[in-house]
């Protein structure tokens, strides 16, 4: 959870740039942080842990409550 919250951001940071240069004439700089759009886009799963919360993780293929987050074994024997 980081390439995609970075992506929107990057993205969010360039049309508000061309709307400065638009309205104003004058150029910006735009950047970004991998790290902080990760921390951000996973905030509250952060803040839980901070506060003595458990995360759960994925259940066994045997006790999978969807079939989509089940794991399958491929061709290929992975």
């Amino acid at each position: 959870m980081g390439d995609q919250p970075t992506a929107v951001t990057l993205y969010a940071g360039i049309v508000t740039a061309l709307l400065h240069r638009e309205r104003t004439g004058r150029g910006s700089c735009v950047t970004t942080s991998l790290l902080a759009n990760g921390a951000w886009s996973n905030a509250a799963s952060i803040q839980a842990v901070l506060c003595g919360g458990e995360i759960q993780y994925r259940l066994p293929r045997t006790a999978a409550r969807n079939a989509l987050t089940c794991f399958y074994r491929c061709a290929d024997d992975r």
